[in-house]
């Protein structure tokens, strides 16, 4: 179990998290949770997930965070071992639970993804792509897609459940009254014959909020 969380990860030269997926040794798990940062600003991507030939015993739950003004990616995704960007996705079959994000401004947001679920973000000003190669066996749930330069791109995603509203939030990323974000999110979500279930300490109304934080909190 591996945990970053509540930190700010800002105006890096490079990425501002990045992870590589070698084979762990044995029976090793390792279930990585990245919750509640800042990740803003970093001159290529915010988190990227270097992928490597074989699924490894490992799972991602990245939640409540903000990836804001990255130069490249919100969340990249790249294939053989390769760090350089290209913005090509990955065939990444470790599981990755996106939750209860902010991905504003940025290039892309997240490129996937062979086992990604997309629950209760908000994406907007995406400059090129919001959603690229988030396929397979992901699947997304109620997420705001909102002025992005195109929503998606090869992705076999069901939208209907994708909001398209501005989400009214303020200068700390925080949802203001009246925001189409409050309450409109999934504290339950069905997907691969599995269920999520959020906690219900962890949002304060009669649903989650979409995006990273709670009116209110």
């Amino acid at each position: 179990f591996f945990t970053i969380r509540d930190s700010e990860v800002y105006d890096n030269d490079d990425d501002g998290i990045e992870i590589r997926l070698h084979k762990l040794k044995g029976d090793t798990r390792l279930d990585i949770v990245i919750r509640r940062n800042l990740i803003t600003g970093n001159r290529e991507d915010g988190l990227q997930l270097i992928d490597y030939p074989g699924k490894s015993n490992r799972s991602f739950r990245i939640e409540r965070n903000v990836f804001a003004g990255n130069a490249m990616a919100g969340i990249g995704c790249m294939p053989d071992g390769d760090t350089k960007e290209k913005f090509s996705g990955a065939d990444l079959l470790e599981p990755v639970f996106i939750l209860n994000n902010t991905f504003l401004d940025n290039p892309y947001a997240i490129t996937g993804g062979d086992n990604m679920v997309l629950l209760n973000n908000v994406i907007a000003g995406s400059k090129k792509v919001a959603l690229k190669r988030i396929h397979g066996d992901s699947a997304a749930g109620v997420n705001l897609l909102w002025n992005n330069a195109t929503d998606l791109d090869a992705c076999d995603l069901r939208s209907d459940a994708f909001v398209s509203k501005e989400p009214r939030l303020d200068k700390n990323f925080k949802p203001m009254a009246g925001s189409p974000c409050i309450d409109a999110g999934e504290a339950s979500f069905e997907y691969n014959g599995e269920t999520l279930e959020l906690p219900r300490d962890t949002f304060s109304g009669k649903a989650p909020d979409l995006g990273a934080f709670e009116h209110g909190r």
